[in-house]
């Protein structure tokens, strides 16, 4: 009896399911012929197709049959890779009942979606390290410990080579009177663009004891204008007063606290502009990211799509030094990507340099 399986994706975190199709041929007299009536149904007409081992009922009895020609008829279900399933089918034909049944365990699937399940998926299938997910065996790849090494994984891809979309634009909002922007995730920050009505405004990025220098006083002291300078600047309190509010430093006599990100600050950065804003504006500021953590099973980014096999290698040496401590393991996998990684790099250089020399621009 044939089987064939089709597996159309997975989504969620909990269960993951498959199209089977299994075909039965109907020849009551040796030679194939259709059938007066086909459904599914056991000789009690309780089920259709039914899960052994929880006796849950996927296909209902009364259902009819999907004929294929030549005395060929489908069961088709949906069902949990790994898991076992049997099932019934009634054929009449000259007034008389004929059944038939089988047992169908629903393969698992082999594809790899371009998302955290499917680089998990094949990070397990390649390594041979099943601790790290619950149950491979029965089709169940939910983390239990390969995660991390993918997000480290992530983490290295990301330092290593300036790549394509590494670079995005962020647009904010800027007050009226504001001199400060944060936002979370910039590995660094590349341009600072500021619109107003109908026009756009490059600024200037300068070092931040000069551009602070020149405008000592507190932001609602200053004269206000067009922001035309910009630069980057720590945005935290020191530990020993990371636990305080604004209005507590306020209260105890405290200034220039316009640009400081109160509470968790560590995945933030932040830029200050001067003069202070005249008026409301919208700024685009162009930096390199760190690509989007992977956290939900269907969560993807530049890695899971654009290069997936780069980051289920870049987890594989990860596996070599947070699990085997083999120096020799991080080496066989870190040479050949980072051979890969440059190629990315080169790509993009290329596309910057491209054109009239004269057009170049170089950013001092």
């Amino acid at each position: 009896m044939a089987l064939l399986v089709n597996f159309p994706y997975y989504q969620g975190t909990v269960e993951v399911t498959a199209q089977a199709t299994t075909t039965l041929i109907f020849a009551p007299e040796g030679t194939p012929l259709e059938a007066d009536s086909a459904k599914y149904g056991d000789p009690t007409n309780t089920y259709g197709v039914v899960r052994t081992d929880t006796e849950e009922v996927v296909v209902e009895a009364g259902l009819n049959l999907t004929y294929a020609g030549d005395g060929i008829y489908q069961i088709a279900f949906t069902g949990v890779p790994g898991a076992r399933y049997e099932w019934y089918a009634k054929l009449v034909y000259d007034s008389s009942d004929f059944y038939y049944s089988g047992e169908v365990r629903v393969p698992f699937d082999t594809f790899y979606p371009n998302n955290l399940y499917g680089i998990r998926k094949q990070l397990i299938d390649d390594s041979g390290k099943y601790e790290l997910v619950v149950d491979p065996e029965l089709g169940d790849y939910t983390d239990k410990g390969a995660n991390r090494l993918i997000h480290a994984a992530q983490d290295w891809l990301d330092n290593k080579f300036d790549y394509h979309k590494q670079d995005a634009w962020l647009y904010q909002k800027l007050s009226e009177g504001e001199t400060f922007v944060s936002f979370q995730n910039a590995r660094f920050i590349k341009e600072v663009w500021l619109y107003d009505v109908d026009r756009l405004h490059y600024l200037d990025r300068v070092d931040p004891l000069p551009l602070r220098l020149a405008y000592p006083e507190e932001a609602e002291l200053l004269k206000r204008g067009r922001p035309r300078h910009w630069a980057p600047t720590p945005i935290g309190l020191a530990p020993q007063q990371a636990h305080k509010t604004k209005a507590e430093m306020e209260t105890e006599g405290y200034k220039y606290l316009d640009w400081i990100r109160f509470g968790a600050h560590y995945s933030w950065r932040g830029i200050m502009m001067f003069p202070p804003a005249d008026q409301d504006y919208t700024l685009a500021i162009r930096a390199a990211f760190h690509s989007g953590k992977l956290v939900q099973d269907t969560d993807e980014n530049f890695w899971t799509v654009a290069a997936p096999a780069l980051l289920v290698r870049a987890a594989r040496r990860q596996m070599e030094i947070d699990l085997h401590r083999n120096r020799s393991g991080v080496a066989d996998f870190e040479e050949p990507l980072l051979r890969d990684l440059m190629d990315l790099s080169f790509n993009l250089t290329a596309e910057e340099v491209s054109g009239p020399a004269e057009d170049y621009f170089v950013r001092g």
